[in-house]
């Protein structure tokens, strides 16, 4: 005959499912505030701070190219252009610091896939910030001596390598603004759906503990009569008495 437990083991038994359904609890709301944590941290230490630096290069990069547009009509601005060229490396350096701090961020988050596309814009702006020196060079070279129509074409290749280069930041900046969009919203709904699901399971674990503490009283109720009963037997009373 299978055996049947014991009236405390349970009680021990009804209890200790309500001790692990509030254990359950306490772990799923440890791990999801962890994980919020870390896409938090991710936003405003990483993707935050990137975003601000590639907004601030795109805003330069526009200035930048519509000076290039007028460069003929004001070749004096050769000097400025010369003066700019030289912060473009400085630039970068800064912008890759970001993205390499923003990586580190994405990985410990789960995010891997935001960077990569804005390395290889990165990679672009830095291959056009390299080819279009020589031709700055090349340029200048040619309006001293006084080859117009040959300015003239160096003018029109640099006026559409700097376009791509703007188009390059452009991208890589509406790309970490859409993501800090998407992540932000996740992260609302999933607050909003952990705080539902955390709010049902209390509820569901209070109950469970309500009705283990009545089905022990239930189960417990008989035994004071009993011990009553068990004792006028043990002096002699043997009269039959409901229990």
């Amino acid at each position: 005959m299978r055996p049947r437990f014991s009236i405390p083991t349970r009680i021990f038994l009804a209890f200790a499912l309500t001790l692990v359904a509030f254990g359950a609890i306490a772990l799923t709301s440890v791990i999801q505030h962890e994980r919020t944590s870390r896409q938090l941290r991710l936003l405003h230490d990483g993707y935050l701070p990137l975003a601000l630096r590639l907004g601030e290069a795109r805003s330069h990069q526009n200035v930048y190219r519509r000076h290039v547009e007028r460069l003929l009509e004001s070749p004096t601005e050769l000097r400025w252009f010369n003066a700019a060229r030289q912060l473009r490396p400085s630039t970068m350096r800064r912008l890759r610091h970001f993205v390499d701090r923003a990586e580190e961020l994405a990985t410990k988050a789960g995010d891997r896939s935001t960077l990569p596309p804005i390395r290889d814009a990165l990679d672009e702006v830095a291959g056009a910030y390299e080819s279009t020196a020589p031709r700055y060079e090349a340029l200048v070279d040619t309006l001293e001596a006084g080859d117009p129509a040959r300015a003239a074409a160096l003018h029109e290749e640099l006026q559409a390598s700097e376009l791509e280069i703007e188009r390059q930041y452009r991208e890589a900046y509406n790309h970490i603004v859409d993501r800090i969009d998407s992540l932000a919203a996740a992260a609302s709904t999933r607050e909003r759906r952990a705080a539902l699901l955390l709010g049902v399971f209390a509820i569901l674990a209070l109950l469970l503990g309500l009705g283990a503490t009545l089905w022990s009283q239930r189960m417990l109720k008989p035994l004071p009569t009993l011990q009553r009963r068990v004792a006028a037997v043990a002096e002699g009373d043997l009269a039959a008495q409901p229990l």
